[in-house]
């Protein structure tokens, strides 16, 4: 059974490769732009919901999902 502290820990895990994923894009130099781009800036906004999701169900414990 999957408890909220365990969901909560996968939506951050999610959010974290959204994040890394945003900047694999800097390391590899697949853009012209120097710096963050204007899709970057999308993913990184969007990768921190999930992480603001499993920030607030890991307290929540071990009651199931």
């Amino acid at each position: 059974m999957v408890t909220k502290r365990w969901l909560g820990i996968g939506f951050i895990a999610l959010g974290l490769i959204g994040l890394f994923g945003a900047f694999v894009n800097d390391i590899f130099s697949l853009t012209e732009y120097q710096g963050i781009g204007p899709a970057q800036r999308v993913v990184i906004g969007l990768s921190i919901i999930p992480i603001l999701v499993g920030t607030t169900l890991i307290p929540l414990g071990d009651k199931p999902a």
